[in-house]
């Protein structure tokens, strides 16, 4: 979704090599959003690596009606 709305992904290194890229993702250096995202909390929340718990569908049930 990133790259749809942005045109650009949203981490890249140069040089590119794998650990420099997992470093910076890890880090959340994340690229800058585009001038008409900037407010857009949601964008970043996508890219953005949290500790919660991911659903799945063992826990579904919960949510359903």
């Amino acid at each position: 979704m990133f790259a749809m709305l942005t045109g650009n992904l949203p981490f890249t290194v140069q040089p590119f090599t794998i650990k420099a890229l997992y470093a910076k993702m890890i880090a959340g250096d994340m690229n800058t959003l585009p001038e008409y995202l900037s407010n857009s909390t949601s964008l970043r929340r996508l890219v953005t690596h949290t500790r919660l718990p991911v659903h799945n569908i063992h826990n579904f049930n919960h949510f359903a009606m």
